[in-house]
């Protein structure tokens, strides 16, 4: 077809348009295709409950694909005032606000989060946005003590560009900046292994009301504990 030909159907679109060409959205680029594909963690404990929310995804895409009940909602509520293709845009320039490699790592916090949502049953709607005390508590059992501050730190980082990219309120105070600076001895390891494993019982019998010496639970993880802190006490002060 002739460039002349060309340009007189273009003007007869415009004509019969009233003088406006229609402006026809060119479609985003499609991400390139990558050989790498998502593979489930080796141990059957690490892997977390089968759920349409969590897709199967390579770890960086966790963050773009991975949705809440909360999250849903603040993508409906974007629609109203926002294009789809914008929305997209937007969500994916927060998650590449970071170096891939940092964000890799980031989502392994975001996968121990939701495996420890899973073991304890914490509700979809509890999950974004995470209260303090979850995540406090998120910290304390699958953290503190066995893994290094930076570790703990870049988990809590990942959990918080989740909540950014899903325009939910961080909940960072007072309870969760101390359990992020708890420091656990090396010594100590073996009392969270053996709180890990075995029910906690506590060290003195329950009071009857009658005046009788307590009875003393030798093999008490809490009382071998309470003689371990108390005893270089009791050494400085005689």
């Amino acid at each position: 077809m002739s460039r002349s030909v060309a340009e007189a159907r273009a003007r007869a679109r415009a004509a019969a348009s009233g003088g406006l060409v229609p402006f026809v959205l060119p479609p985003l680029p499609l991400p390139e295709s990558s050989k790498r594909r998502p593979r489930l963690p080796t141990k059957l404990h690490d892997r977390i409950i089968p759920n349409p929310l969590r897709p199967h995804v390579l770890a960086a895409d966790r963050f773009t694909h991975w949705l809440t009940p909360y999250g849903i909602a603040k993508l409906d509520q974007a629609s109203h005032l926002f294009p789809t293709h914008e929305i997209i845009r937007h969500c994916l320039t927060m998650a590449n606000s970071v170096l891939p490699s940092t964000l890799s790592n980031y989502s392994s916090g975001l996968a121990r989060f939701t495996k420890f949502c899973d073991d304890f049953r914490i509700p979809e709607e509890d999950r974004m946005p995470a209260s303090e005390l979850v995540l406090s508590m998120f910290i304390s059992n699958r953290v503190a003590g066995s893994v290094s501050k930076s570790t703990m730190r870049t988990w809590t980082e990942g959990l918080r560009l989740w909540h950014i990219i899903n325009d939910a309120p961080w909940y960072s105070g007072s309870a969760l900046s101390h359990t992020l600076k708890v420091c656990i001895p090396a010594s100590f390891g073996w009392l969270l292994t053996s709180c890990n494993r075995a029910p906690l019982r506590w060290p003195l019998a329950r009071p009857t009301g009658r005046k009788e010496t307590p009875s003393l639970s030798t093999t008490s993880v809490l009382y071998i504990a309470t003689l371990t802190i108390r005893m270089p006490l009791i050494s400085q002060s005689s």
